[in-house]
């Protein structure tokens, strides 16, 4: 069977091949004359016996494709939503800092065991601060939080501001409470609060006056609890201070008996005021409060130009009383500060 289609095959392929020599002839084979319907027929006949046969030429040319343009149907996608990424910024946001109130600065100056009666915002924050320093300077020494130190050191205060208070030289006075008696004479006759030392001044006291009239209430609440010197002020150990003959200070003896002093300013810094808070009254509780005042200022000072001892012999003189006597305040203080502590 495939034998007979193979000379099928072959012979549609003469047919063609017969066709297209009598198109093209060669100087062989002489051209016969042929119309054009003629040759038409020839290759009609000739495909048609290849169709008839049920098979293709096996020598069939490949066609390279058109060249078309495919268009594609478009397929529908989802389209993601950006969502913007914000990196963090390292600038923080600027908080202003809110301005100290009264009640918050009244309530500071509770945890020092100071209360306040008259001034303003100002004048309790000058408080604070002057409380704060002397806390730096004994804190050391009682153990304790600041403010326990100052407690321990001082006992409790009340600052009384009062304009039409007589207090002569001064701007404050510094007394020591007695229960029982009248001790508050530049005020009223009776406290509202229950206090271990009263400071009435008649103007808005700055920070030295302040340490000044802290040097008295220290050295009234060392005769409270100073063991075994009790009933005796720490300022009774002052004696005479002499750097190579000259005076710093002279104890005299007065014609009523009682003790007054020459006082300079030899071995202080700046001029008599504000290192000299009460350089008129000559007596060794007076000489006290500017040493106190200075002592404290000496290493906490915020114009260390203005306070403290002075860097000579006359200021280091002054300085290792200081420290003699605070020395002394300690020990004698020491049972004090344990029970305080319990």
């Amino acid at each position: 069977m495939e034998q007979e289609k193979e000379q099928e095959n072959k012979a549609g392929l003469k047919v063609l091949a017969k066709s297209v020599q009598q198109d093209n002839p060669t100087e062989d084979d002489p051209p016969h004359p042929k119309n054009f319907w003629e040759t038409i027929v020839d290759l009609v006949q000739g495909f048609a016996q290849l169709i008839s046969s049920g098979s293709q030429p096996t020598a069939s040319p490949t066609l390279p494709p058109p060249n078309v343009t495919i268009i594609h149907a478009a397929t529908a996608t989802s389209t993601p939503t950006l969502t913007p990424t914000l990196s963090p910024t390292t600038t923080p946001m600027f908080t202003p800092t809110p301005r100290p109130t009264s009640s918050y600065l009244e309530d500071q100056l509770q945890t020092y065991g100071i209360q306040l009666r008259g001034g303003d915002n100002g004048l309790t924050g000058t408080i604070l601060q002057a409380a704060q320093l002397a806390a730096q300077t004994f804190q050391p020494l009682t153990g304790g939080t600041p403010q326990q130190s100052f407690i321990m050191s001082h006992g409790t205060l009340a600052i009384i501001v009062n304009e039409n208070a007589n207090i002569g030289n001064g701007m404050c006075i510094t007394e020591r409470v007695v229960p029982g008696t009248r001790y508050w004479p530049y005020t009223e006759p009776e406290p509202s609060f229950n206090v271990g030392t009263t400071i009435t001044c008649n103007e808005a006291p700055t920070l030295t006056v302040l340490l000044h009239e802290f040097g008295h209430a220290f050295d009234n609440n060392y005769r409270i609890h100073g063991s075994p010197n009790q009933g005796h002020l720490l300022s009774d150990s002052l004696e005479d201070l002499i750097v190579r003959g000259n005076y710093i200070r002279q104890i005299l003896l007065s014609e009523n008996g009682t003790n007054n002093v020459a006082r300079t300013s030899l071995g202080f810094n700046g001029s008599q005021a504000p290192s000299l808070e009460n350089p008129w009254t000559p007596t060794r509780i007076e000489e006290f409060g500017d040493t106190y005042l200075n002592g404290v200022l000496d290493r906490t000072s915020i114009n260390p130009n203005r306070n403290g001892f002075s860097d000579n012999e006359y200021g280091d003189a002054r300085r290792n009383e200081w420290g003699n006597l605070t020395h002394q305040w300690q020990n004698d203080m020491q049972g004090w500060f344990d029970a305080f502590l319990q």
